[in-house]
């Protein structure tokens, strides 16, 4: 029984490598970067006042910028703070006022929609041609859904941050070990609130059908390699020399190679997902909005018409 889920698990762990590498998955890994610089900042403000709205503002900024600080390092966290600090809304008149809200919420969504249109294409979708406008809109909306609902996952992150120092504060008069068993809960505490981002990345951005199970069980997988990815990128970032090489841009290098990395670990978190749902799940099935699609490769002639197989055996 466990030898045969061994064998199932790296079948499935072949078969999301060969895909991963025949679809030229770390392209959208490239562009989500790109996308990544103008969008960062509005996206964590927007988490941030959302946030705040149960939490003090100071103190969701100060455990969010630790946990990014225990990621991509003390530069780069400092780059985005400063970003986030330079964000200002010009308020001259309420037609300007709405411009720039609308601008705003576009720009902190556009990397959701990155993901989104990434996705789609790894599980084989796109969007209809007539359903272009009412899809666009959609996801505009299910990109907005996915920041307030990291701005929830935050809250809890902070609340579940505080039940532990706490009660660490409580078992260190009792136990010597006390440290290491709340870093156990920390971690285990982490691993399933970015489990649950996962599975809502994976179960709502992309225009599919997929059961939760599916889902759930390829974000959790993901979840595994972005713990392990973490930890291998924090210790290369820490003894590589980026910052001091690029000089003033080392922050800015810095946070586009953790992104890049990221992304690559969803990506293939992403074909993990669909070789299990097509093996041994319920399948991926296009949602009202888009349909299945398929590329082949063929031989042309000169004139652009393709080759038939007899001309080609000659």
């Amino acid at each position: 029984m466990i030898k045969r889920m061994f064998l199932n698990f790296f079948q499935l762990l072949k078969t999301a490598v060969k895909n991963f590498s025949a679809n030229d998955d770390m392209k959208y890994s490239a562009a989500l970067s790109y996308y990544t610089i103008f969008s960062i900042a509005p996206m964590l403000l927007l988490t941030i006042v959302m946030g705040s709205v149960f939490f003090g503002q100071d103190a969701l900024e100060g455990h969010l910028f630790d946990q990014l600080e225990g990621v991509i390092g003390p530069e780069a966290s400092l780059f985005i703070e400063n970003m986030l600090q330079k964000i200002t809304l010009q308020q001259k008149n309420f037609i300007a006022t709405v411009v720039g809200i609308g601008t705003f919420v576009f720009g902190a969504t556009r990397v959701f929609g990155e993901i989104q249109s990434s996705i789609n294409k790894i599980w084989g979708l796109k969007a209809k041609p007539k359903k272009g406008i009412i899809s666009f809109i959609f996801n505009r909306f299910l990109s907005f859904a996915m920041i307030m609902s990291i701005g929830f996952l935050l809250i809890v992150s902070l609340i579940a941050s505080s039940l532990i120092s706490l009660l660490n504060d409580q078992l260190a008069q009792w136990f010597s070990y006390s440290a290491f068993v709340m870093s156990v809960i920390s971690n285990a505490v982490g691993l399933a609130i970015i489990s649950v981002l996962f599975t809502l990345i994976f179960k709502l951005l992309p225009d599919a059908k997929i059961r939760i199970k599916d889902a759930f069980i390829g974000s959790f997988f993901t979840t595994c390699l972005f713990f392990i990815g973490k930890y291998i990128i924090s210790m290369y970032l820490a003894t590589s020399a980026t910052t001091s090489a690029y000089g003033a841009a080392g922050s800015l290098i810095i946070m586009l190679l953790w992104v890049y990395y990221s992304s690559s670990i969803l990506y293939f978190g992403a074909e993990f997902t669909k070789a299990y749902a097509l093996h041994h799940g319920h399948g991926i099935e296009p949602n009202k909005f888009s349909i299945r699609i398929a590329t082949s490769e063929y031989q042309v002639d000169k004139k652009g018409d393709p080759v038939k197989k007899e001309d080609l055996s000659s």
